[in-house]
């Protein structure tokens, strides 16, 4: 009987079997990884921004959206070219999460 977990659920699954020192096949447990692997990748992520001054706008919609790997760059980089007081003093960045 073949059922359908989320992540978490498979996870958890795998979790058990090893708690409860039941066998498991090799097989099963890169199965599992590589549909986990697949679903995180599916996923669109985005770039954030967070902190600033009063007053500025921050609607709370992402500034660009791909991959995840993608977006994590694109957040360091645009981190980055921010000068030091505004990383400091304003505490602004940005910062690369799913998109809800």
């Amino acid at each position: 009987m073949e059922c359908q977990l989320s992540m978490t659920g498979k996870l958890l699954h795998l979790e058990f079997l090893k708690r409860n020192s039941m066998k498991i096949k090799k097989s099963d447990i890169k199965n599992i990884i590589r549909e986990v692997l697949e679903e995180e990748e599916a996923e669109e992520w985005g770039v954030y921004s967070r902190g600033g001054s009063v007053g500025s706008k921050n609607d709370g919609s992402p500034i660009a959206t791909g991959t995840k790997e993608d977006m994590k760059a694109k957040a360091r980089r645009m981190t980055k070219s921010l000068s030091p007081g505004e990383r400091k003093y304003y505490k602004m960045g940005y910062s690369a999460r799913i998109v809800k």
